[in-house]
């Protein structure tokens, strides 16, 4: 009998399938969550560095041209002469603070100083530019040469003393110098906690393993308890201990099903002429036949009984399997040369299932009249034969009986239809 039991429980799978992803999906979304809030930091950090450095350039240009300086804060009309001025003034800053280019841009968007001198005087439609102008925040947008090189364009907004936006410079980084920044930063703050959750993985899977291992050796052996109980009891006694609960009663319950009583003819006179030896010997060669052709038509042997088999039949065709249980037993027997042989009584009703005896000693099997009668039937059977109702054959639709029988049955009102059937050899 398989159950969902016999399967150990597939912790170190289920822990591969889906804590080890799980775990993976977290340390993914550390390491982007860790980049991009570092990114952010250095992003903010760079452009106040940025504000700080265009402040600086500011104030070198007023020392460089102060006149012209002035007139532009003052919201003055450059002529070309100033303009060429401020021009060599940013420079002038540009060189000092080695920039790889500069861009400085009036409210009206005008180009008043470029590292290419031909973009001076130039109006400039950017969107980033634009929002500059109406946030008066910082901003870092990308821009990729024509040779392929990308670099960061940091736009920063001027105020003068008053806080009031003056004007607009356009910084140029290297993409890679902030990058290499990043990455200096972000190593540490992801390696550490990488380290500690692969340590905490390995030890969880080293810790899981020894489960799994005790799990499956624990569930081989309940396996094998079990096996070794369903040779000591039926499998209907051990289905029934499975579902009892806490309170380790076994519940009564009505069931219908076909009986099986096989009983060996003249045993007593068989024991009274052989040593015990040969009489277990013979004994148990033949509950052996009975037991395994039983079992293979998903027959459940209640009990044995001295040299009586007691067994049931449930479920689909039931009284079909009983009767070709019996005849192929009948058969097999028939074949031998035992000095004995067994009589087979089959009755299909309704018994009542459940544990009997003390609270401490319970025997698991049916009682009713259908055992009764299906006892008296077999005691009815001589040896070779089978013996069942005829309501039973019905159901099975077996063929090869003889003429049907009126029989009475001890403590049974009314009689009974009976049908025998004889195994070839045995006739």
């Amino acid at each position: 009998m398989s159950t969902e039991s016999d399967t150990p429980f597939p912790l170190k799978k289920l822990f591969v399938q889906r804590i080890v992803p799980l775990l993976g999906l977290f340390v993914l979304a550390m390491v982007i969550t860790t980049v991009l809030a570092t990114k952010q930091v250095l992003e903010d950090i760079y452009l106040q560095m940025s504000q700080n450095r265009a402040a600086a350039m500011a104030r070198g240009a007023s020392r460089y041209a102060p006149q012209v300086w002035q007139q532009f804060l003052d919201g003055e009309k450059l002529d070309q002469n100033a303009i060429r001025k401020l021009a060599d003034a940013f420079l002038h800053e540009e060189q000092e603070f080695h920039l790889e280019q500069l861009k400085v841009y009036n409210l009206d968007r005008v180009t008043l100083y470029s590292s290419d001198r031909t973009q001076i005087g130039k109006l400039e439609l950017g969107a980033a530019l634009q929002e500059v102008l109406e946030t008066a925040m910082p901003l870092i947008d990308t821009k990729v040469e024509p040779n392929g090189r990308t670099l960061y364009e940091l736009y920063v907004p001027y105020y003068d003393n008053q806080g009031m936006l003056k004007a607009v410079f356009e910084l140029y980084e290297p993409i890679t110098y902030l990058d290499k920044i990043l990455l200096l930063a972000s190593i540490p703050v992801v390696t550490v906690p990488g380290v500690l959750l692969i340590i905490l993985v390995t030890a969880l899977g080293v810790l899981i393993n020894r489960a799994q291992l005790v799990i499956d050796y624990r569930t081989k052996a309940m396996i094998g308890l079990r096996n070794r109980l369903e040779s000591l009891v039926s499998r209907s006694a051990v289905e029934a201990i499975s579902q009892v609960g806490d309170n380790r009663l076994l519940q009564p319950k009505s069931v219908t099903c076909t009986l099986f009583f096989s009983d060996i003819r003249d045993f007593t006179g068989f024991s009274e002429q052989h040593t015990p030896v040969e009489v277990i010997s013979f004994l148990n060669q033949l509950m052996q036949i009975q037991v395994s052709i039983i079992q293979s038509f998903d027959g459940d042997v209640d009990k044995m009984i001295g040299d009586a088999v007691f067994a049931r039949f449930h479920g689909e065709h039931r009284e079909k399997r009983a009767i070709a249980a019996a005849m192929e037993i009948q058969q097999a027997l028939a074949q031998k040369t035992f000095p004995r042989g067994i009589g087979i009584g089959l009755y299909s009703g309704t018994v009542i299932a459940g544990g009997m005896g003390m609270a401490d000693r319970l025997d698991y099997t049916v009682i009713g009249d259908s055992v009764n009668i299906a006892a008296r039937l077999c005691a009815q059977a001589k040896d070779g034969e089978l013996v069942c109702d005829e309501k039973t054959r019905q159901t099975a639709g077996a063929v090869g009986f003889m003429e049907p029988e009126t029989i009475s049955v001890k403590g049974r009102t009314g009689q009974l239809n009976i049908r025998r059937w004889k195994s070839v050899s045995a006739t």
